[in-house]
């Protein structure tokens, strides 16, 4: 049997950059000396003469050894530091968060069903396991009327005697998400009003496949994702559920005292 949760809202009470270096090896490579032969102080002025003249065309060998390896060293740190530049670049759009192009509706804001209004939502703090935040527009489409019989499929149907169930439909599209994609429970939920203005009594069903609530839920909590959820409000004998609320999330807007949206919820009319 499905378990349910008998729950009573009041509008006053409720909710980079990896710098990389670059290191030049070098390796000398060298062979066997070969002994040295005698030569005269003529011979050697000679040669020491020659050697000169050879290095004034030439360049010194160590001159070349500078010359070529110098610019290398640079040329590769240059290198190496421009894919850590644009790294930086092609993040830091995105750990700026497009939750800034966002901004939840205002306290008091009234909407006619299937007018759209985007919402916030969390589960948890940030850093705990499950954690996600992120920006939902959402939209209530339509509130059904249902019958008395939904509630003989519950093991407490007796407790909802005189009542009138009532399902409050509605539409979510994921704007921004951050956090864990695996939570999936993320959509917006909302709470049924009567005719008379008041709060109506709300019921949490604890199941799914219900014909008359269907609940389809985000896949992944990531930007794109669609649902469509079913809320049940009840009314008295004599009443109507004739409107739905949101207010807020306790883990964003904070309790009671804190929470404007408990005075003035977004209302869907």
């Amino acid at each position: 049997m499905t378990r349910t949760t008998n729950r009573t809202t009041r509008r006053s009470l409720g909710l980079v950059s990896a710098a990389a270096a670059a290191a030049l090896v070098l390796t000398a490579c060298g062979g066997e000396e070969e002994p040295a032969e005698e030569t005269s102080a003529e011979e050697t002025v000679e040669e020491t003469q020659e050697t000169a003249d050879d290095s004034s065309e030439t360049g010194a060998p160590a001159d070349d050894v500078a010359t070529e390896t110098e610019p290398a060293v640079v040329d590769e740190a240059e290198e190496t530091e421009t894919p850590a530049d644009a790294a930086v670049e092609t993040e830091t759009p995105a750990a700026a968060g497009a939750a800034g192009d966002f901004e939840t509706a205002a306290p008091g804001t009234e909407l006619a069903f299937g007018e759209p209004a985007v919402l916030h939502t969390q589960q948890r703090e940030e850093g705990e396991e499950f954690y996600a935040f992120g920006y939902v527009e959402s939209r209530v489409t339509e509130i059904v009327k249902g019958d008395a019989s939904f509630f003989d499929q519950f093991q407490d149907a007796d407790d909802y005697a005189g009542l009138t169930p009532y399902f409050i439909m509605s539409e979510h599209e994921v704007l921004f998400a951050e956090g864990d994609e695996g939570v999936t429970n993320l959509e917006p939920g909302f709470d049924g009003i009567l005719d008379d203005g008041t709060p109506a009594q709300g019921l949490i069903v604890i199941s799914t496949g219900i014909a008359e609530c269907p609940n389809e839920y985000f896949d992944d909590f990531v930007t794109g994702a669609t649902a469509t959820t079913c809320n049940v409000s009840l009314a008295p004998e004599g009443q109507e559920v004739t409107g739905a609320v949101w207010t807020g999330v306790r883990e964003i807007d904070g309790g009671f005292g804190e929470n404007s949206y408990l005075e003035e919820p977004v209302t869907w009319q």
